[in-house]
Protein backbone atom coordinates (compact mmCIF):
# COMPACT_ATOMS: atom_id res chain seq x y z
CA UNK A 1 0.00 0.00 0.00
CA UNK A 2 2.65 2.82 0.65
CA UNK A 3 4.45 2.29 -2.89
CA UNK A 4 0.60 2.98 -4.30
CA UNK A 5 0.13 6.59 -5.49
CA UNK A 6 -3.76 7.04 -6.39
CA UNK A 7 -6.37 5.02 -5.85
CA UNK A 8 -6.29 4.73 -9.71
CA UNK A 9 -3.75 2.61 -9.13
CA UNK A 10 -4.96 0.98 -6.49
CA UNK A 11 -8.48 0.01 -9.51
CA UNK A 12 -5.94 -0.44 -11.87
CA UNK A 13 -3.37 -3.41 -9.91
CA UNK A 14 -6.16 -5.19 -7.76
CA UNK A 15 -8.64 -5.23 -10.83
CA UNK A 16 -8.75 -9.23 -10.58
CA UNK A 17 -9.59 -9.19 -6.69
CA UNK A 18 -12.83 -8.80 -4.87
CA UNK A 19 -14.57 -5.62 -4.75
CA UNK A 20 -14.54 -5.67 -1.01
CA UNK A 21 -10.88 -5.91 -1.34
CA UNK A 22 -10.92 -3.10 -3.57
CA UNK A 23 -12.79 -0.91 -1.10
CA UNK A 24 -10.36 -1.61 1.73
CA UNK A 25 -7.39 -0.47 -0.20
CA UNK A 26 -9.40 2.59 -1.12
CA UNK A 27 -10.21 3.23 2.23
CA UNK A 28 -6.68 2.03 3.83
CA UNK A 29 -4.79 4.78 0.94
CA UNK A 30 -7.22 7.61 1.82
CA UNK A 31 -6.35 7.69 5.83
CA UNK A 32 -2.93 7.65 5.28
CA UNK A 33 -2.52 9.57 2.94
CA UNK A 34 -1.73 13.43 3.03
CA UNK A 35 -3.81 16.08 0.98
CA UNK A 36 -2.21 17.43 -1.99
CA UNK A 37 -1.69 21.23 -2.34
CA UNK A 38 -4.09 23.04 -4.20
CA UNK A 39 -2.21 23.68 -7.21
CA UNK A 40 -1.24 20.04 -7.57
CA UNK A 41 -4.95 18.50 -7.16
CA UNK A 42 -6.18 21.04 -9.87
CA UNK A 43 -3.52 20.09 -12.09
CA UNK A 44 -4.20 16.70 -11.57
CA UNK A 45 -7.77 16.92 -12.18
CA UNK A 46 -7.62 18.93 -15.29
CA UNK A 47 -5.31 16.79 -17.17
CA UNK A 48 -6.64 15.76 -20.70
CA UNK A 49 -8.99 13.12 -19.52
CA UNK A 50 -7.09 11.78 -16.65
CA UNK A 51 -9.22 12.99 -13.76
CA UNK A 52 -11.19 11.12 -11.20
CA UNK A 53 -14.51 12.06 -8.99
CA UNK A 54 -12.36 11.61 -6.00
CA UNK A 55 -9.83 13.52 -6.79
CA UNK A 56 -12.08 16.22 -5.34
CA UNK A 57 -11.45 15.73 -1.38
CA UNK A 58 -8.85 17.05 -1.05
CA UNK A 59 -10.58 20.34 -1.90
CA UNK A 60 -13.45 19.98 0.15
CA UNK A 61 -11.81 21.36 3.11
CA UNK A 62 -10.71 24.18 1.68
CA UNK A 63 -12.28 27.58 2.11
CA UNK A 64 -12.90 30.73 -0.34
CA UNK A 65 -10.42 32.31 0.90
CA UNK A 66 -7.85 29.63 -0.51
CA UNK A 67 -9.23 29.78 -3.89
CA UNK A 68 -9.37 33.51 -3.63
CA UNK A 69 -5.67 33.69 -2.67
CA UNK A 70 -4.20 30.88 -5.03
CA UNK A 71 -6.46 32.76 -8.43
CA UNK A 72 -4.77 35.94 -7.52
CA UNK A 73 -1.13 34.54 -6.62
CA UNK A 74 -0.72 31.80 -8.87
CA UNK A 75 1.58 32.19 -12.06
CA UNK A 76 0.38 29.21 -13.95
CA UNK A 77 -0.18 30.17 -17.30
CA UNK A 78 -3.00 27.61 -17.80
CA UNK A 79 -4.74 28.95 -14.70
CA UNK A 80 -8.01 30.15 -16.68
CA UNK A 81 -8.19 26.81 -18.69
CA UNK A 82 -7.89 24.99 -15.24
CA UNK A 83 -10.76 26.81 -13.44
CA UNK A 84 -12.75 26.58 -16.46
CA UNK A 85 -12.43 22.87 -16.62
CA UNK A 86 -12.78 22.52 -13.08
CA UNK A 87 -15.14 24.26 -13.09
CA UNK A 88 -16.84 21.83 -15.91
CA UNK A 89 -15.86 18.54 -13.65
CA UNK A 90 -17.12 19.41 -10.17
CA UNK A 91 -20.58 18.72 -10.45
CA UNK A 92 -19.98 15.39 -11.37
CA UNK A 93 -17.80 14.98 -7.77
CA UNK A 94 -18.88 14.07 -4.79
CA UNK A 95 -19.78 17.25 -3.06
CA UNK A 96 -18.76 19.29 -5.89
CA UNK A 97 -21.39 21.68 -5.90
CA UNK A 98 -20.18 22.79 -2.37
CA UNK A 99 -16.67 23.31 -3.62
CA UNK A 100 -18.06 24.88 -7.03
CA UNK A 101 -19.64 27.48 -4.65
CA UNK A 102 -16.64 29.01 -2.56
CA UNK A 103 -14.83 28.58 -6.02
CA UNK A 104 -17.89 30.88 -7.75
CA UNK A 105 -17.67 32.84 -4.27
CA UNK A 106 -13.63 33.49 -4.92
CA UNK A 107 -14.79 34.40 -8.19
CA UNK A 108 -16.77 36.92 -7.91
CA UNK A 109 -14.81 38.85 -5.09
CA UNK A 110 -12.05 39.03 -7.83
CA UNK A 111 -14.72 40.52 -10.13
CA UNK A 112 -15.36 43.19 -7.26
CA UNK A 113 -11.79 44.39 -7.52
CA UNK A 114 -12.45 46.63 -10.31
CA UNK A 115 -14.95 46.86 -13.62
CA UNK A 116 -12.02 45.27 -15.99
CA UNK A 117 -11.70 42.20 -12.88
CA UNK A 118 -15.53 41.85 -14.03
CA UNK A 119 -14.87 41.72 -17.39
CA UNK A 120 -11.92 39.08 -17.14
CA UNK A 121 -14.00 36.60 -15.37
CA UNK A 122 -17.30 37.37 -17.28
CA UNK A 123 -15.38 36.74 -20.74
CA UNK A 124 -12.68 34.06 -19.60
CA UNK A 125 -14.65 31.84 -16.70
CA UNK A 126 -18.33 32.34 -18.01
CA UNK A 127 -21.64 35.00 -17.10
CA UNK A 128 -22.78 31.76 -15.10
CA UNK A 129 -20.26 31.95 -12.17
CA UNK A 130 -22.88 35.23 -11.16
CA UNK A 131 -26.07 32.91 -11.56
CA UNK A 132 -25.97 32.51 -7.84
CA UNK A 133 -24.55 35.31 -6.38
CA UNK A 134 -25.90 36.40 -3.12
CA UNK A 135 -27.80 40.31 -4.10
CA UNK A 136 -25.84 43.11 -3.41
CA UNK A 137 -26.04 47.00 -4.61
CA UNK A 138 -24.59 47.50 -7.89
CA UNK A 139 -22.28 50.98 -6.92
CA UNK A 140 -22.36 51.59 -11.05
Amino acid sequence: MQEIGSIRAIRKESHRGPKELIQHCEKVYSEGRKPLPLPEVVSKMTVDGGWDPKDAIDLEPLTENHFYDWFTTATDADLLRKIQELRWILPQCNNGTEILARIDSALRRIADRSKIDKLRVRKYIGEDVFDHAPETPNPD
